[in-house]
């Protein structure tokens, strides 16, 4: 009998990487990208990263070798992904983690979602279940993202003392045809939407019930061939979706046009703590959600989503990257990971550098947005994304 060859943790560590997704190809013109971290709500690593960046790569220059449709989806059926590694960036601020894991990981991070922006395949992104942080960040550019009855949708990134990054300040700039102050609320309060709430919202492209997405994904796999275009993956997707609810407005989106003006974030908070109905439920959340945020990363969203409106998708990503590199070196990161990861005591106030938006001006905004780095990534100016905003 042939004695088993023994497996070294070493062996088993590279199996379980190369396996963090799953490119499993359905058909010739259909491959699923399988996010598979389960046991850690499929959040992204590293290794993911530069997994979906080299098959990116390689499709986006033999396009010969790609498919024609890629369905993204979690694995585990609890979230389709819960965001990036939040505990191994603040690892490297503390030292545990080596200094230069911090600007690998974003870089990487950021060329995938390039990457991701500028492929051949059509994106659609199924969203089983939670979808926060990066994990929303990775899909803003998919032509389709399909919410369901179990998909929670989330980007509270400034309770970590940091910003929702990705390109998000594009993305909430343009939710609704453009409607400023949705996304603004959303940026900056960080609330979790869920449901058809995110169809409502505009936050996702269709809606649709659970029970439909296996008999979608099978009409996708039967139809889709080499010169399958958006408009047919459109339709089918429009066939097991409710189309009415994308039609429909949240609750409360006239108090949000009121509050949420694109003016200023001390002006926007003034009309919150003022507004005449304290009770209102929609008033004591977005209350409560901004008592517990970054002052400065909210002022910083804030400024940044303004600007979004008139800047291409690629410049968002750039001008996101620039400011998230500043905030990974700064303490409010530091501050705001600690309550969440160590103290995990939300009643608590972290020790944010400024205490209200009230002590942020003009020039600590630049500091931040125009913070030297090593890959300029073909940045654009702050001064030519404010003259766009004043035309």
């Amino acid at each position: 009998m042939e004695k088993r060859k023994a497996v070294s943790s070493k062996e088993r560590r590279a199996s379980k990487e190369e396996n963090e997704i799953i490119f499993k190809a359905i058909t010739p013109y259909v491959t699923e990208a399988i996010l598979n971290n389960p046991k850690k709500m499929n959040h992204l690593t590293l290794n993911m990263l530069c997994l979906m960046t080299d098959k990116l790569v390689q499709w986006n220059k033999d396009k010969a070798t790609a498919p024609r449709v890629i369905i993204m989806i979690g694995q585990g059926g609890v979230a389709f992904c819960s965001g990036g590694d939040m505990k191994g960036l603040y690892h490297c601020y503390l030292g545990i983690k080596a200094k230069y894991y911090q600007p690998t990981f974003v870089g990487n991070l950021y060329r995938m979602d390039m990457n991701l922006a500028r492929m051949a395949p059509i994106h659609v992104a199924i969203w089983n279940g939670y979808v926060y942080g990066s994990g929303a960040g990775m899909c803003m550019r998919a032509p389709f993202t399909i919410a369901t009855d179990e998909t929670s949708w989330g980007m509270p990134e400034c309770i970590a003392g940091f910003i929702p990054d990705n390109g998000s300040s594009h993305f909430f700039s343009h939710l609704k045809g453009g409607n400023l102050p949705m996304g603004l609320y959303l940026a900056v309060t960080g609330v979790k939407i869920s449901g058809k709430d995110i169809a409502r919202w505009g936050i996702c492209s269709h809606y649709v019930p659970k029970d439909n997405i296996e008999r979608l994904k099978a009409d996708l796999y039967s139809i889709t061939g080499a010169n399958t275009t958006i408009g047919d993956v459109g339709k089918v997707i429009e066939k097991f979706a409710d189309n009415d609810i994308m039609h429909e407005l949240p609750e409360y989106f006239e108090i949000v046009q009121e509050i949420f003006k694109p003016d200023s974030i001390q002006e926007t908070i003034k009309r919150l703590n003022s507004y005449p109905n304290q009770e209102l439920p929609f008033i004591k959340e977005a209350q409560s959600l901004i008592q517990k945020n970054s002052p400065l990363c909210m002022a910083l969203i804030f400024e940044l989503v303004k600007l979004g409106k008139f800047m291409t998708v690629e410049e968002s990503l750039q001008m996101d990257f620039r400011v998230t590199q500043a905030l990974l070196n700064f303490p409010d990161y530091l501050a705001g990971v600690h309550r969440l990861l160590v103290t995990k005591d939300h009643s608590q106030t972290p020790n944010w550098q400024f205490k209200s938006v009230n002590d942020i001006n003009q020039g600590i905004l630049d500091y931040f947005m125009k913070y030297p780095i090593y890959n300029d990534m073909s940045l654009p100016s702050v001064e030519a994304a404010r003259f766009r905003w004043k035309l």
